[in-house]
């Protein structure tokens, strides 16, 4: 790791930032491999111990294995990390030095295959319960796969600073253009992205739901853009047409709807009762609209009851006369 040298001339910060650069590389680079021979270890112990298992018939074979397996390749030592994680990455720059300059699938596939447990990490850092993993992985892969086309080993750039860039950048991309039913701006998407992390957190964390400003604070976003954020989710997943109704009640959005077959037979009454005496319509507006008896109707007209009887039949046989002939 390089360091400062203590001199009592002025700190140039360009020296500073070029030197912290230099040295949070190298860490992301071991901390990648690290990964990558952890994981290999792993993978190495437990089908030993099942081949060892399925030999043995189980019972206290477990032990036995256990016992048996040799010690993992990189140990966190002073001693031995460093020259396990340095022979591991000078492999794999071999590899991206073979495949740069023959281009062959093979050493490509191999290479995809040692950082696929990196690829891996960065999708499950966009991974919400709103999205699929899976899907994630997949574009994770495609991200690495480009990363690998796209790499120039001769460079002193570490290759997971490299591929970590191209990768974020296609799970970023995919998040926007893919899992959007509604087109929205970047900036709030971003927000949602980062308020959904916050709120998922914090639950974990407090083992309740949040407060706004409690995500407003882990998100370092304001409050109104904190609740923007969340009524933005709707944009993302459209409620479905077969949900259930606040009643319970399950829609059926291809039901026959009866009011079609009245629509036309309200039409034509408008048009034939526009032909009537004004009294005529007001009798039948009085009887069939605000409910009134013929009595009612009759002091309210100032008529009598069986004058508003003979009233209505006269009336209604017209209307019927006309709806035939139309």
């Amino acid at each position: 790791m390089d360091i400062i040298p203590t001199t009592d001339r002025p700190v140039d910060r360009q020296e500073v930032t070029r030197l912290y650069r230099r040295n949070r590389a190298r860490y992301e680079q071991l901390t990648a491999q690290f990964s990558l021979l952890r994981d290999e270890t792993a993978r190495a112990r437990q089908g030993l111990w099942r081949g060892t298992h399925r030999r043995e018939g189980g019972g206290h074979a477990h032990d036995a294995a256990v016992r048996r397996l040799p010690a993992p390749r990189t140990a966190f030592t002073h001693r031995g990390s460093r020259p396990a994680i340095d022979q591991r990455g000078e492999e794999l720059l071999g590899l991206h030095r073979v495949y740069a300059a023959g281009g062959d699938v093979a050493h490509r596939d191999q290479l995809a295959a040692a950082y696929d447990d990196f690829a891996r990490a960065l999708a499950r850092d966009f991974h919400t319960r709103r999205e699929s993993l899976e899907d994630l992985i997949q574009v994770a892969r495609v991200g690495l796969l480009q990363a690998i086309d796209r790499f120039d080993p001769t460079l002193e750039r570490p290759f997971v600073v490299f591929a970590r860039a191209t990768i974020v950048g296609e799970l970023k991309r995919h998040v926007r253009d893919r899992t959007w039913a509604m087109r929205v701006p970047r900036s709030l998407q971003e927000n949602y992205l980062v308020v959904v992390r916050a709120v998922d957190d914090l639950t974990q964390e407090l083992g309740r739901s949040p407060r706004i400003g409690e995500v407003a604070e882990r998100a370092d976003l304001a409050e109104d853009h904190v609740i923007e954020a969340m009524d933005l989710g709707s944009a993302q997943r459209p409620a479905s047409l077969d949900a259930p109704l606040p009643d319970g009640k399950v829609p059926e959005p291809g039901a026959e709807d009866t009011a079609f077959e009245t629509a036309e037979g309200r039409a034509v009454i408008a048009h034939i009762l526009a032909r009537l005496p004004e009294r005529e319509q007001r009798v039948l507006e009085l009887r069939f609209l605000e409910g009134l008896t013929q009595t009612e109707i009759g002091n309210r007209l100032g008529v009598s009851q069986m004058y508003v009887s003979r009233l209505l039949s006269r009336t209604l046989s017209r209307l019927r006369v006309c709806a035939q002939a139309n």
